[in-house]
């Protein structure tokens, strides 16, 4: 018996937020950094000396605002929106969101690896680049982000899927490594 697929909404199937709007004067060098949508590149953060914003005051709104590991953050401007798109590793926190920097949390309909691959699906991308608005500097709401069509399985399902595709991504990650070792030794 074939598993029935479901269509919904990214909004129904995973929390979506988006980041506070600190005050850019006030960044500073200590502190906790702050996800913008700057730090957000193709499937990575980055953290060169200018993009290395931290926040050092006190702020009640922390646990509101404060990511997690395997958050999926989506910047929202720029000419790559809809590609530069990033998961959160542990080494990367603590960290607070930023204003115009989406997130991405799994639900009790999905699991959050699974949302994972639908994110960094070229649908997504495709899906998203219909969707943007602005000519010079493209940008993307979080309601689009939210509108995006995707099918989800079962909870086992997703589970089973996103294992089979994480251990692929170790394999081609370690081939990767291999090659470049090789090189180094050639």
């Amino acid at each position: 018996m074939e598993e029935e697929w479901k269509e919904y909404k990214l909004c129904e199937v995973a929390q979506l937020l988006t980041g506070f709007p600190f005050d850019g004067h006030k960044y500073s060098k200590a502190g906790i950094r702050v996800v913008r949508g700057d730090n957000v590149t193709i499937g990575s953060l980055r953290w060169e000396s200018e993009k290395d914003k931290r926040w050092n005051e006190r702020f009640s709104r922390s646990n509101e605002f404060s990511l997690k590991e395997e958050d999926i953050v989506i910047g929202m401007d720029g000419s790559r929106v809809g590609r530069n798109r990033a998961q959160i590793k542990a080494k990367d926190l603590p960290l607070l969101l930023a204003q115009r920097v989406a997130c991405i949390r799994n639900t009790e309909k999905s699991i959050q690896k699974f949302l994972y691959y639908q994110i960094f699906s070229n649908k997504f991308e495709a899906y998203i680049k219909s969707v943007q608005t602005g000519t010079s500097i493209p940008h993307v709401s979080l309601k689009q982000i939210g509108n995006f069509p995707t099918s989800i399985p079962s909870i086992n399902t997703q589970r089973r899927i996103a294992d089979i595709l994480s251990s692929l991504d170790s394999k081609i990650e370690l081939n990767r490594r291999i090659n470049d070792n090789l090189k180094l030794i050639a």
